[in-house]
């Protein structure tokens, strides 16, 4: 009932033995790239934990919907890397081939390590953990504005917005304050613990570091009385996947602080299921700061006509902004008027940016570009910068 099973064949194996969990872990920790283990019906008898390998390999068991689960038992699958919603692209686990290889209750016995949501099967039988889908709208939406769905996202309380997060647009917003969507894993702040002694002059700050792929935040302190006081996030960072620690230079000692990480999404899918409607009244409407795998898909559920009309009054601003970073974001299918006279565009790529390619990396695709009302000066503006340009 605990302990270790560690797959690593030589060669791809299938055999027609029934896999019993029963309270320990299966694991296919360094596995050849490609592999493939095939065996019978998976069967659960106590909470259990299938910890994938890092390699692309697929484990495969034969559909065991007919099987009696003990009922409040888990499987936790750790290592699973991907997209939720979507198939898997490192790891695979594979019930059956097809949807039906699992029944909805024994879907929700199973976890996801870093998803807040439990797993959903898909058309091939594969495993994966279900996206979190929520509606916006004026009527009858989970969030009446765009605003408030970035803002829950931001803020991902109880670790609610983690993984893939959907958002349908079921009904017509009209937005009142500037749409902001913040880098996944980023620091939203930072709060003093113990203010120390001794410290006659600002010490340096440092962040940890996200892991391998992220940017590593930055701040800087103020001082008052030898004790520090209030801080000042210089780079929010993004990737952090867990809290990273503070800590602190000379002359003085003793200082401690908490930091507070934001947003733990890996993709956001923005689409309208009629035709839509999002207008903003005010300056820079809608903003990529940092944020990555955004998808803006006007097309009528993600697959129809385009439905989706995004409009902005100012005549400074740009509808849609990327800056800090912005990369790997898609605005398509989408209706996008504006007013902006002064070189800003409807689509903005903005020069705050620090790492290689800047706010680039982008597809903008099938999108109507007409005014609001004023002539806009021009429809895409890109203004990046020299040390790292938009491309």
């Amino acid at each position: 009932t605990t302990g270790e099973l560690r797959l690593t064949p030589s060669a791809n194996s299938s055999n027609a033995t029934q896999v019993v969990l029963n309270g320990g872990t299966l694991s296919t920790t360094g596995i050849t790239t490609g592999r493939t283990i095939t065996a019978s019906t998976l069967q659960l008898n106590n909470s259990s934990t299938i910890a994938l390998g890092t390699n692309a390999h697929t484990m495969t068991f034969a559909a065991s919907n007919g099987l009696t689960w003990v009922a409040a038992k888990t499987i936790t699958i750790t290592g699973w890397t991907g997209i939720a919603g979507a198939s898997g692209t490192a790891g695979k686990i594979f019930v059956g081939n097809s949807n039906t290889g699992l029944t909805a209750g024994q879907l929700a016995q199973i976890s996801f390590s870093g998803y807040s949501n439990t797993a959903t099967i898909l058309s091939t039988g594969e495993i994966v953990p279900t996206p979190t889908t929520k509606t916006v709208g004026t009527t009858g939406a989970d969030f009446a504005t765009l605003k408030l769905a970035f803002d829950a996202i931001n803020a991902n309380t109880s670790g609610l917005y983690s993984g893939t997060v959907i958002l349908k647009v079921i009904d017509n917003t009209t937005e009142g304050t500037a749409m902001t969507l913040n880098p996944n894993g980023s620091i939203k702040s930072i709060t003093k613990v113990a203010g120390g002694t001794g410290y006659t002059s600002a010490p340096t700050v440092t962040i940890s570091a996200p892991p391998a792929g992220g940017i590593q935040a930055t701040a800087t302190v103020a001082v008052s009385a030898g004790a520090i006081t209030t801080f000042t996030i210089t780079n929010a960072g993004k990737g952090y996947t867990s809290v990273p620690t503070v800590s602190f230079g000379g002359p003085g000692t003793g200082a401690t602080a908490n930091a507070v990480v934001s947003g733990n999404y890996n993709r956001i899918y923005i689409y309208p299921t009629g035709t839509r409607l999002i207008a903003s009244t005010v300056a820079s409407p809608i903003t990529l700061s940092g944020a990555t795998n955004v998808c803006i898909d006007g097309r009528l559920n993600g697959t129809g006509a385009s439905s989706l009309s995004i409009t902005g009054t100012d005549l400074i601003s740009a509808v849609i902004a990327f800056s800090n970073n912005a990369q790997s974001d898609t605005i398509k299918y989408c209706t996008l008027k504006g007013n902006a006279t002064s070189s800003k565009g409807i689509v903005q790529f903005g020069s705050t940016a620090t790492v290689t390619n800047g706010n680039g990396l982008n597809v903008i695709d099938h999108n109507l570009f007409t005014n609001n009302g004023t002539r806009p000066l021009y429809s895409v503006y890109s203004n990046g910068n020299t040390s790292f340009p938009t491309i």
